[in-house]
């Protein structure tokens, strides 16, 4: 590796350790990574000047005197990396500073289906345009997490049932040109996995299962509410996404020919669904059936529940804990533990910004050494400091 890529590798790895360790000195930092103080401190220095890391605290100087311990950390107020989640009926922002802290969050009432899509789009980016402006804050970045087939790489919604998109649609250039900052795309579930990513970012990688359940509206013939589920899947904190990026489109193993819906029930019954506990649970043991295969399958160490699932409802926590049980081959318990998304209702629009989290600071250390020149363009701030424009 040639010395600019050395020190773009090496830039990298610091900030990754700042993310994950608030508050971390120098000396620990050197250690951990076992680079020389003199390289630490031009690292430090050049990443101070840029506004993107600032000193938490000084210590006092150990009892033999000495240097003081200074502890730095990732400036929040550097930018901020916002989340869409894009449905139907409904348009959710969130705005995450570079710590992976929630700055605001607006759900806007808006039909973004077929045409309708970039209109509304543009209309949820105004709004998050005059709330950056009103925090002064610059804006690094947007991601959106959408239903359907989503191709992340090309930027693409191959399809989406509920944006009533049947054909390829390249969304990238032209959300871009709303923006004016990088975007990421990608399926909604795929984004509550990221999500849940950052959330954990401290512990040991993990396998897991995120199920995102959403009552999505529909307006042909006549409007009619029935249910959604997504899947995530992630691997060692990698999110799988399949061949044709199709991976997670669920349909029930009990499905019938001539329904409607992704499950064995009528379309009178998930209609109901909604407002009628019975049906509800009926639909919630279905679907805990078909996730504990999977999770069996795959010996996953977590499964977590989004969308419209309550955290208040242990029943269906207990659903799922139960139907993975009868599942399992063995006397002893499977290793899943079973709980509802750390962010609730934002887990899209969080997951989405997420995105951008990840690949800037979250990468392991085998990652950062061929994708280190990614994370670091990602932290570009705009010419125009005071505002996203």
């Amino acid at each position: 590796m040639n010395s600019l890529l050395t020190a773009q590798y090496n830039t990298s790895r610091v900030l990754r350790q700042l993310w994950l360790h608030p508050g971390i000195s120098r000396a620990e930092i050197a250690d951990r990574l076992g680079l020389n103080r003199s390289t630490l401190t031009h690292i430090i220095k050049n990443l101070t000047d840029q506004g993107l890391v600032r000193v938490l605290d000084v210590g006092e100087a150990g009892p033999l005197g000495g240097r003081k311990n200074v502890r730095l950390t990732i400036d929040p107020a550097y930018g901020c990396f916002a989340g869409l989640d894009v449905q139907a009926d409904l348009i959710r922002i969130v705005g995450v500073d570079v710590t992976g802290s929630v700055l605001f969050q607006k759900t806007l009432r808006l039909r973004s289906t077929g045409k309708r899509f970039y209109t509304s789009c543009a209309k949820a980016f105004d709004w998050l345009r005059g709330k950056l402006d009103e925090l002064n804050l610059p804006l690094l970045g947007v991601g959106y997490g959408l239903p359907g087939i989503v191709d992340p790489d090309e930027q693409v919604i191959r399809q989406s049932i509920p944006l009533d998109m049947t054909d390829a649609e390249p969304i990238g250039a032209r959300l871009a040109d709303q923006t004016r900052a990088p975007i990421l795309v990608d399926n909604d579930a795929n984004c509550c996995c990221w999500g849940e990513i950052v959330a954990k970012r401290n512990s040991a990688p993990s396998s897991f299962l995120f199920v995102l359940g959403a009552w999505r509206t529909t307006y042909k013939p006549v409007r009619q509410d029935l249910t959604a589920i997504g899947v995530g899947i992630a691997i060692h904190d990698a999110v799988h996404r399949g061949k044709d990026y199709s991976a997670g489109e669920f349909r029930s193993i009990e499905w019938k020919p001539g329904r409607t819906s992704q499950f064995s029930l009528s379309d009178a019954e998930i209609s109901a669904a909604r407002t009628e506990r019975r049906v509800f649970s009926k639909l919630t043991k279905e679907l805990a059936r078909n996730a504990a295969l999977i999770v069996n399958v795959l010996d996953l160490d977590h499964l977590y529940l989004g969308g419209f699932f309550d955290a208040d409802d242990p029943d269906v926590v207990k659903t799922f804990q139960q139907e993975i049980q009868r599942n399992w081959s063995y006397p002893n318990k499977p290793a899943c533990e079973v709980r509802f998304s750390t962010h609730g209702e934002l887990s899209v629009a969080y997951g989405a910004a997420s995105m951008f989290l990840v690949r800037a600071f979250g990468q392991s250390e085998e990652l950062l050494l061929t994708g280190h020149r990614a994370g670091i363009t990602l932290l570009s701030r705009p010419r125009d400091r005071s505002g996203p424009h």
